[in-house]
């Protein structure tokens, strides 16, 4: 399942993954990442992936994302990812968005570490807007 809230002041996206992660909560987000294109603009983003007990996102579809260009162009963004497999599969990302000439993810273990790799101290999340493709 996923969760997007946004933090209009530092210009922040947060995704939040939890239960079964799928390929369709990748979908979700791309259409809601490019809907927030068109109304602020490039942002920064958080992908918190602590709540996710299990990974149903086949390696090639991972590694097909991880070769694409960035919809946020040239924003730095911040993998939140505690587990094992988790971990290993955001950290695989990272390098081959980094080997792709993108901007590489900065992957930390706690949504505190992502917090701080944006010098967030009380940040004021809020649910988007209905109307989101991914979400209405």
């Amino acid at each position: 399942m996923l969760t997007l809230t946004y933090e209009r002041t530092a210009r922040v996206l947060l995704a939040s993954f939890s239960g079964i992660f799928s390929s369709d909560d990748l979908y979700d987000l791309d259409l809601a990442s490019a809907d927030i294109v068109l109304m602020e603009g490039p942002v920064r983003s958080i992908l918190d992936f602590t709540a996710v007990r299990t990974i149903a996102v086949p390696a090639t579809l991972l590694i097909q994302r991880g070769r694409q260009p960035q919809i946020f162009s040239g924003q730095p963004s911040v993998i939140v990812a505690s587990q094992g497999e988790v971990h290993d599969l955001a950290r695989s990302y990272a390098n081959l968005q980094r080997d792709f000439g993108n901007v590489e993810p900065l992957v930390v273990q706690s949504f505190d570490e992502a917090l701080r790799a944006f010098h967030l101290k009380t940040p004021k999340f809020q649910p988007l807007l209905p109307g989101l493709r991914s979400i209405g």
